[in-house]
């Protein structure tokens, strides 16, 4: 689960990361789209390191499913919330669509991952 998963969204974050190594902040901050999401030195160096960490889990069947719950628990209030306004918790700038759908589908990935990882298990025990 995560060792699929971890390398698709580590290669798309490098790639943001390559399409803008900008890291100014605030007013000055950039964002350029790569591959449907906006991106900015900062949001690909966060996402280099959150998936980096689903590779190194990845051998560990517990600590991917933990792993995935966490991708879940922390994306699925910024989408709820990207409902209703384009800065999350007064913290985020998400001002697209297309990171609301990303995010989202971050969410669905891995909530669809886990059910299919749950299935594999009862079908084993059985």
């Amino acid at each position: 689960m995560n060792l699929v998963l971890g390398v698709v969204f580590l290669a798309h974050s490098i790639g943001g990361l390559i399409v803008n190594p900008d890291f100014a902040v605030g007013d000055n901050a950039t964002a350029e789209t790569f591959l449907w999401m906006d991106w900015n030195g900062w949001h690909a160096l966060s996402g280099i390191f959150l998936w980096a960490t689903a590779l190194a889990v990845a051998p560990r069947a517990d600590l991917s499913k933990l792993f995935a719950w966490l991708i879940i628990a922390t994306n699925l209030p910024v989408v709820i919330w990207m409902l209703f306004d384009t800065i999350p918790f007064g913290l985020f700038n998400l001002p697209t669509t297309r990171d609301l759908v990303f995010h989202a589908a971050i969410v669905a990935a891995y909530a669809l991952a886990l059910l299919a990882t749950g299935k594999k298990v009862v079908a084993q025990t059985s």
